[in-house]
């Protein structure tokens, strides 16, 4: 089985996956790496709030697959409601 190391690029850090993961092959990789990917989001949004997050997958021989997200927080002021118009009176 090939082993799979998952590089987290989280605003300007970077960790480095030293230990790798064996996993069956690279469909099964990318389905770790987008639920990397969801938990990051999670875990990651008090730090970095917003911003671009992706999870860089490789093998032994070097990158294989890239996987990202960009997250945008925004807060909406409520909408405003509309004064009615004074019905016109016809003459």
């Amino acid at each position: 089985m090939p082993t799979y190391f998952f590089d987290q690029h989280i605003g300007s850090e970077i960790d480095v996956d030293t230990d790798g993961t064996d996993l069956l092959d690279l469909g099964t990789a990318r389905r770790a790496s987008l639920e990397l990917l969801g938990e990051a989001i999670i875990l990651e949004r008090a730090r970095f709030p917003f911003g671009e997050l992706s999870i860089v997958v490789r093998d032994e021989k070097g990158p294989v697959l890239r996987v990202s997200a960009n997250v945008v927080t925004e807060e909406l002021a409520p909408s405003q409601p509309t004064a009615k118009k004074p019905a016109s009176r016809a003459s």
